[in-house]
């Protein structure tokens, strides 16, 4: 809505440029086998302290160096907080603050104009209107992390390549997130027993187990997770129409059979059928976020019920989330009830958020309003006279769930959220609680 140019840069060799401090215990790292003859290529004094040992089982004889880490090494906890106070100590000098609740993500006012960064682990993506306020902070980035002929890998334009998404901004107004070559890398993947299309992602006995299936072997669960863990990696940014399908053969991870086989072959199939969908994601220049939470009850076999929520700002979700509740629940109003508490926390997030980021704007600017007003539609009216009455509609029979989860009725209370009813066939949410088919779907 604001027109920015936005940049993408990844950082070279990140971690290395932040040093092990003296007062933290010490790190210590092994090399074993051919990088041990590359190492005393590069520095022949190695040598003297390579260690050998025999292999036991094979009576072979390796070779071991060890050193001790003196530079932030990636993969270790202590080196990603030294490189991220890095970057933020970095960003911090040049003006930047940080937004209170998102701690990867700095502003600051640049003639008149927000110039915000995001970063995930040594991945920038950087915005303005001005391309040249862009260049300039890339160019004392490079000042600062860059070495001779190994600058800061940037791209520019209105299409990038980021975290394994592609996200478009040449339309005015919106964003277009899409994931095609992973899901093609996925498909590709998989043997001719997952060929085909189907219309859905899940038949609607998704939640039902049969525990007289035969097990997988170990080979097969092993492909089943690596796929699911993809399609889960997927669904949180670019496909939440999965989420359902993945939510579910998320928590058959233990125990697989050929029935959940069945279940990720639709899921495969409906993707190869809808591989070109993308999730656009726009606002209606009003501020509000719309958040449709549902629940599904006892739809599971240890008659856990299923929440699902989705937000939008007029176009698109840009959250949204399919998980199966952690209590039981008596009725199909305590289930909604949980539900609401399962998801106020992203509610509350993402006003707190979106404030912090436009604290800055002038009144005038069509989105200072942002996050101002949070609205939950519900189709349970019960529900939402819990929420609303508080104790006072509480009865015995609820009086334990009232008692857990009355945060949200704080909530309402004091106007961080406002209740809505709304029919359960517009519930968008409704679509990531359960299985839908036909029409509905």
């Amino acid at each position: 809505m604001e027109k920015r140019k936005v940049v993408i840069a990844d950082i070279p060799g990140a971690f290395l440029s932040a040093d092990w401090p003296d007062d933290a215990p010490p790190c210590y790292i092994r090399f074993d086998g051919v990088m041990v003859d590359m190492l005393c290529q590069i520095e022949p004094s190695y040598s003297k302290l390579i260690r050998y040992h025999t292999n036991k089982k094979t009576g072979r004889v390796g070779k071991t160096l060890y050193g001790k880490v003196k530079k932030a090494i990636y993969g270790t906890l202590l080196g990603a907080v030294l490189f991220y106070n890095k970057l933020k100590g970095i960003l911090i000098k040049m003006g930047f603050e940080m937004n209170a609740y998102e701690e990867c993500t700095f502003n600051k006012m640049v003639d008149g104009k927000q110039c915000t960064i995001q970063f995930h682990v040594d991945d920038l993506k950087l915005s303005h209107v001005n391309q040249g306020v862009l260049d300039g902070i890339i160019d004392k980035l490079n000042d600062i992390f860059g070495s001779e002929g190994e600058k800061l890998a940037a791209s520019y334009g209105y299409v990038h390549e980021y975290l394994g998404m592609t996200i478009d901004w040449t339309i005015e107004g919106k964003v277009v997130f899409t994931m095609y070559d992973y899901l093609e890398d996925i498909l590709d993947e998989l043997s001719s027993e997952f060929d085909g299309e189907d219309v859905t992602p899940a038949v609607s006995e998704l939640f039902t187990v049969n525990m007289t299936h035969q097990k997988l072997d170990t080979p097969t669960s092993e492909l089943f997770q690596r796929i699911v863990a993809k399609f889960l990696y997927i669904a949180k940014r670019a496909r939440p129409d999965l989420q359902v399908a993945v939510a579910f053969l998320c928590k058959r991870f233990k125990c697989l059979n050929v029935g959940d086989r069945k279940k990720l072959g639709r899921l495969v199939r409906y993707v190869r059928a809808t591989i070109h969908l993308p999730l656009i994601v726009g606002c209606d220049g009003t501020g509000n976020m719309v958040w449709s939470i549902d629940a599904s009850f006892v739809v599971h076999t240890n008659m856990k019920s299923h929440t699902s929520y989705c937000m939008s700002l007029g176009i698109g979700s840009p959250i949204s989330g399919s998980s199966t509740q952690k209590v039981n629940t008596q009725s199909s109003t305590e289930s909604e009830l949980v539900g609401v508490d399962d998801a106020i926390g992203f509610v509350e997030w993402a006003s707190l958020y979106s404030k912090e980021q436009v604290k800055d704007y002038p009144p005038e600017h069509p989105l200072k309003d942002m996050g101002k007003k949070t609205v939950v539609l519900q189709d349970n009216t019960s529900t939402i006279k819990m929420l609303m009455g508080g104790k006072r509609v509480c009865g015995q029979q609820t009086r334990n769930i009232h008692i857990r989860y009355c945060y949200a009725h704080e909530r309402v209370t004091d106007g961080t959220i406002v209740v809505t009813y709304c029919p359960t066939k517009e519930m968008v949410s409704d679509y990531l609680s359960k299985p839908l088919q036909g029409s509905l779907f």
